[in-house]
């Protein structure tokens, strides 16, 4: 079988697992996403008061 077909199937076998993972893997990116932002304007800021 191929990897995506199992992959599928297993998708919508457990459909709780998948959304938690779905929803934990968002959550993650948009957290990290966050963090690299505020850091920019953070540093941003600073070099701007220093300067």
């Amino acid at each position: 079988m191929k990897i995506i077909a199992i992959s599928w199937r297993y998708l919508w076998s457990r459909p709780l697992a998948a959304a938690l993972n779905l929803l934990l893997l968002s959550l993650g990116l948009a957290s990290i996403t966050f963090f690299v932002v505020v850091s920019h304007q953070i540093n941003t800021a600073v070099d701007r008061d220093v300067a």
